[in-house]
């Protein structure tokens, strides 16, 4: 599977999930293949956290120019990603910035060292940033704590001595308004848990009944399987979980927990993707998705998570 086949698959996944699969790719990561491919993921899940944080996000090519170019308004911030702070160049970053004719160039690393801060201070147009800082201002993002317009005033360089400019940002984090572009794939009301009833509001009527049937026929099974919307999908448990789902508005995406290729032995008239080994190790075990539009052959999704619900119980 290419690296880019495996971004849709990181997209939905909850921020613990992008931070653990951050430090698998940083461990596992070198130039000679196939350990390089760990680097073109973490350059896509940093990409994915900057649309997450409301930016615009053009992905960059894996093999030349700048990782990702971000936009917001007239901003525009080039980005490098690296999984190991002795890949870094700044002047590289700087040269992206003046070639795409950018406000800024953001480097993102899980450390950095002293001669880097010293090249970004002498460039005056790049700033560093670490991976575990990316991924808390995210936590603030979709806490409603931060919106994107005060992310911009942190991330883009600026030489002032007026305090207001620094007073601003601590003010949007302290009493911060509406996010101006909303992230959260479901809404939470104040003061209530995530329901099924947010996410099938905005799936098709199609994808509705086949999640509803799929409902019964587990309940059928066992009436104390429980169906759990969480904030980026609906698990599926007894004790522990055997699937996940995501709704979405002409399909639902379903991560089974068996392996694939049970899942191929199972399911043959759905669209199965093969999980990479990193999403699978954020899944705990082995995994596979399968693709739902409507109730068609929906018999043999069911068959697939009822071995599932099986293999959970041992």
């Amino acid at each position: 599977m290419r690296p880019e086949d495996v971004r849709e698959e990181l997209k939905g996944l909850p921020i613990e999930g992008l931070t653990r699969l951050l430090e698998v790719c940083q461990q596992r990561a070198g130039r000679d293949a196939p350990r390089k491919n760990y680097g073109y993921v973490h350059q896509d899940l940093v990409n994915i956290l900057g649309q997450r944080l409301g930016f615009t996000v053009e992905f960059g090519d894996y093999s030349q120019g700048p990782d990702g170019v971000w936009s917001y308004g007239d901003v525009k911030m080039v980005v490098e990603s690296k999984t190991s702070s002795a890949w870094l160049q700044i002047k590289q970053v700087h040269d992206y910035v003046t070639e795409r004719h950018a406000s800024s160039g953001l480097a993102v690393a899980p450390e950095f060292t002293e001669d880097h801060l010293m090249a970004a201070r002498s460039y005056g147009d790049v700033r560093l940033l670490t991976t575990n800082g990316l991924v808390r201002l995210l936590e603030l993002k979709e806490e409603g704590k931060l919106t994107t317009e005060a992310l911009v005033k942190i991330l883009v360089p600026v030489e002032s001595v007026k305090l207001d400019y620094f007073i601003d940002i601590i003010y949007a984090i302290a009493k911060p308004g509406k996010p101006a572009v909303e992230e959260k794939p479901v809404e939470k009301p104040e003061g209530l848990g995530y329901t099924e009833e947010q996410y099938l509001k905005n799936a098709s009527r199609e994808v509705a009944s086949a999640y509803e049937k799929i409902k019964r026929s587990m309940l059928q099974l066992d009436r104390d399987v429980k169906f759990n919307p969480q904030k980026y999908y609906i698990s599926i448990r007894k004790t522990r979980n055997f699937a996940y789902i995501r709704l979405k508005k002409s399909k639902m995406s379903i991560v089974i927990m068996l392996p694939y290729e049970t899942g191929i032995s199972l399911i043959k008239k759905h669209t199965i993707t093969k999980l990479s080994k990193g999403v699978q190790d954020w899944y705990g075990a082995p995994c596979f998705q399968v693709t739902v539009e409507n109730e068609a052959d929906i018999e043999e999704v069911v068959k697939a998570l009822e071995e599932a619900y099986k293999q959970s119980q041992t």
